[in-house]
């Protein structure tokens, strides 16, 4: 998904489940039937400073945040 000219994907293989994104922005990350977190369409809606904070905050670092040239933001 993309918002702020960022692209936002959730790494499966190292998604924790904790719930912190879905509870912190409901709507914008959300758990799919696997019980793990996903992208949802909400995140275009989400303050950039609020997304990154919630991406960096992820226990699992699962949350990637491309910017707007592609490559991966550093957040941990």
């Amino acid at each position: 998904m993309t918002g702020h000219g960022y692209r936002v994907e959730i790494n499966r293989e190292t998604c924790i489940s904790s719930g912190r994104c879905v509870g912190d922005a409901p709507g914008a990350f959300v758990f799919d039937d696997d019980e793990l977190a996903t992208v949802g369409a909400a995140v275009t809606d989400l303050a950039e400073t609020k997304l990154l904070r919630i991406a960096r905050d992820c226990p699992g670092e699962a949350i990637i945040v491309y910017g707007t040239d592609g490559v991966p933001l550093q957040l941990h």
